[in-house]
């Protein structure tokens, strides 16, 4: 007679907390079957991929601006691709370690997506990251924002688009997921307060956002350009709430 399926237990959990935390899971012989599953390495190591992903945002964000896509700067939608491959792929791992599981991190190779256009694109994981044992939430962070945040970073820094900007988007998208966490399970809030403090103090996020110690609403050092995608007019209503020119 065998136990109950932590795997199982997971995802639930994860489907749960909404849909940039909700996975599909899979095994050491490849991804799921039945739908185009591709390796999210491809993003880093395939020259056509990234440049491919922005073109479709750039395209989404003129489209909702009622404007062509040329009107849209590509280091603008360079930053908003970057912003939802990197909030997509780390908020799971986020939410298995604020959920009290120490998810073993795979690297990009190891995860696997969907390249649908818009934010929460179909991801799958490795079934033995989802059986992580019970532990310390910094064993979790840094082979996230090393692993799988740096690299997909690094990518669209080589497009010309600034690493404060990259890593600021990296912050905002760890508060984001503590806040979406929160706000789907409320009694999930001490730990992924505690999480969000223990990735943010990852070398690479220090000095990307202001630090209140919790006195005051996040707020982030840069911003990550999305405001731009709207004509001149437009563009105070489309600072996120967590910007560095909120409310300015």
């Amino acid at each position: 007679m065998t136990g109950p399926d932590p795997g199982a237990a997971a995802l639930d959990a994860l489907t749960a907390a909404g849909p940039f935390f909700a996975v599909a899971a899979h095994g050491a012989d490849g991804p799921p079957p039945g739908r185009p599953w591709r390796p999210l390495s491809e993003v880093v190591t395939d020259p056509a991929v990234l440049p491919r992903r922005i073109d479709e945002v750039r395209a989404h964000l003129a489209g909702a601006a009622g404007q062509p896509a040329d009107g849209v700067e590509r280091r603008v939608a360079a930053s908003v691709a970057h912003l939802g491959l990197v909030a997509r792929v780390l908020s799971p791992f986020f939410a298995l370690a604020a959920l009290g599981c120490t998810p073993r991190v795979p690297t990009l190779s190891g995860l696997y997506w969907i390249p649908v256009p818009g934010g929460a694109f179909p991801l799958s994981l490795p079934r033995a990251s989802l059986a992580g044992r019970g532990g310390a939430v910094p064993e979790s962070a840094a082979p996230v924002l090393d692993g799988l945040v740096a690299p997909l970073t690094e990518a669209v820094a080589g497009l010309r688009v600034p690493r404060r900007t990259l890593w600021g988007n990296a912050a905002s998208a760890v508060n984001g997921a503590r806040a979406a966490l929160v706000a789907a399970l409320p009694h999930a809030g001490d730990l992924a307060a505690r999480t969000a403090r223990v990735f943010l103090e990852h070398p690479a996020l220090r000095g990307t956002f202001e630090d209140s110690g919790g006195a005051a609403p996040f707020r982030r050092r840069s911003c990550c350009l999305i405001y731009r995608a709207l004509p001149g007019t437009d563009r105070a209503a489309a600072v996120c709430g967590d910007c560095v020119l909120a409310g300015r």
